[in-house]
């Protein structure tokens, strides 16, 4: 269709067959020398995908790993990327609807109608990511690991719809898209899904873990955090990438600086006990130049009990059975106010959930 709003009911069906093959070859290239365990291996991916109403594309990943002491490894990865529209970008329904935009070349107001919807000439994104990471483990300290990872992605051909006033004054840059009259009056924007811009995001993930044995059980705590130190998007012809970092944007594209999670837990026997607390940092409320929200914590908790008897031995009862109780945000914690969708929902569901505390029984069994 060439554009309009259809009809209530109105349907339109679209398929595609997807075929995808893998490999993944591991090779040790040194061993062990003499008692020292150093170790060289890479690591060597391929993948292969068909889309019948699309084409194909071939992917590769590259990794080594280094273990130049006992208890160190170093790890390196290099991958390229694809991702094909989805039906929806590619063949999704034409609406338009009237807007008041400014024409870049008369500089008067236009009303021109505007089309939206997919676009079946677009290209697949593209993009490649990268990590180096160092995990260590020490005898001194049964128990113990560090590790600490620094990576990146990059995106190119990001698929977007573009702003229709944007549209108007890039003209040149999205050819047939800006439909003029003979005397020059803007009167049509096609506002299409379109390949442009790209989207670079970095950062730095770190682990602690440990373990140690106290009695008759095992303690343990973990913390885990992700710090997303770049998020430059470049989705505007004409203007400097932007950065996103801790900035909400109603694009989505965006990450707060901080987000980690804090765990502590008790093994003994046949019970297992943990309590879980979920971190996301401050960050810029959407269409906000001063207001900050986030720097929230969310604490879960859980309990498990493994029942054992006479019934295990019986071949027809459940070898292993249990009863598990939890709670997911222990403490009720309600979602902060923020302008997501320009103040449409109330609070930000890409960080935060409207439920609260929600607690659960569960009873398994395995045969």
């Amino acid at each position: 269709s060439t554009g309009g709003i259809y009809p209530p009911n109105f349907r339109q069906n679209h398929k595609r067959k997807y075929e995808a093959a893998f490999g993944e070859a591991r090779v040790p290239l040194i061993g062990k020398v003499g008692s020292a365990p150093r170790l060289l291996t890479l690591t060597i991916a391929g993948r292969h995908d068909h889309y019948s109403d699309f084409g194909s594309a071939s992917t590769g990943q590259f990794g080594v790993e280094v273990r130049p002491v006992d208890g160190l490894t170093i790890r390196g990865a290099y991958a390229d990327a694809f991702k094909a529209p989805t039906l929806d970008d590619l063949y999704g329904s034409d609406v338009s609807y009237q807007t008041v935009l400014v024409d870049p070349v008369s500089g008067e107001l236009a009303e021109p109608n505007v089309m939206v919807g997919g676009n079946s000439a677009l290209r697949p994104m593209s993009g490649h990511s990268h990590m180096f990471g160092v995990q260590y483990t020490t005898w001194s300290v049964p128990g113990l690991l560090l590790s600490a990872t620094q990576w990146g992605v990059e995106e190119s051909e990001v698929i977007q719809s573009v702003d229709p006033q944007v549209l108007a004054d890039n003209a040149t840059t999205f050819p047939g898209r800006v439909i003029r009259n003979g005397a020059g009056q803007i009167t049509e924007i096609i506002d299409t899904e379109v390949n442009f811009g790209s989207i670079d995001v970095a950062g730095l993930d770190y682990q602690l873990s440990y373990q140690r044995p106290i009695g008759r059980g095992t303690w343990s705590m973990a913390v885990d955090a992700t710090e997303i130190y770049r998020y430059l998007q470049a989705l505007v012809p004409g203007t400097q990438p932007i950065g996103s970092v801790s900035k909400g944007e109603d694009d989505g594209d965006w990450a707060p600086r901080w987000k980690g999670t804090v765990a502590t837990g008790w093994q003994e026997d046949r019970m297992t006990a943990h309590v879980d607390g979920r971190y996301t940092g401050s960050y810029q409320d959407y269409d906000s130049e001063g207001r900050r929200i986030g720097n929230i914590w969310i604490v879960d908790a859980n309990l498990r009990w493994t029942l054992a008897g006479a019934m295990d031995r019986t071949g027809f009862w459940p070898r292993k059975s249990y009863v598990e109780a939890g709670a997911t945000n222990l403490f009720n914690r309600s979602p902060q106010f923020s302008n997501y969708l320009y103040d449409s929902v109330g609070y930000d569901p890409t960080q935060m959930s409207i439920v609260g505390r929600t607690l659960y029984l569960r009873l398994g069994a395995r045969w």
